[in-house]
Formats: structure tokens, sequence, C-alpha cells
């Protein structure tokens, strides 16, 4: 999916009572993607709606990141973002009768 698709699930899932503000925050920080040249102060970073992401990967990349400092908090927070990640794995995220 892509981070403006992620964003819009999360949202969806905190409006719906499926997940909580503290839950969401590891999901926050991956809608952004920062230029590598970075934002012009006080520029908003627009959410990306092109690329598509493999939110499993990243996630399971940065539970690595962090066991590798040793940070088990970020380590545990992230594993339950994982788990909510595979929870909804195939379910309809959006559906659209427009014709």
């Amino acid at each position: 999916m892509t981070r403006r698709e992620l964003a819009d699930w999360v949202n969806a899932q905190i409006r719906g009572g499926a997940m909580s503000l503290d839950e969401s925050s590891p999901f926050v920080a991956m809608t952004v993607k920062i230029p590598v040249g970075g934002a012009a102060r006080g520029a908003a970073i627009p959410l990306d709606d092109q690329d598509r992401v493999n939110f499993l990967s990243l996630t399971e990349s940065a539970i690595e990141f962090h066991r590798s400092r040793g940070d088990h908090s970020a380590v545990a927070r992230l594993e339950h973002s994982l788990s909510l990640l595979r929870d909804a794995q195939g379910q309809v995220a959006r559906l659209d009768t427009r014709i």
C-alpha cells in the first residue's frame, strides 16, 4: 500500500475503535517519507500516494534495528504493530462503489 493508504487505514482503525492513539504511533512514523535533502523550513511534507511500500518488511527491519540497539520498548511497540498489520492483511481497506 502507499503511505497515504496506510494513514487512511490507521485513521479508520482509530475511528472504529480497533486501534488506540498509542498503538498508532509506530504507523504514523511510517507514513512520512522525508526527502534526502530534507524539507524547507515550515514546509509540509505531503503523504506519498504513488510509491507502494511493503510495510510488513519495513516493520520487520525496524524491529531488528531496535533489537540490535537494545531498545526493548521500541521492539515491543513494533512487534505489536506488525501483529496488527498481519491481522489486517487480506482485508478490504477501502471500497469505491462509484462507476
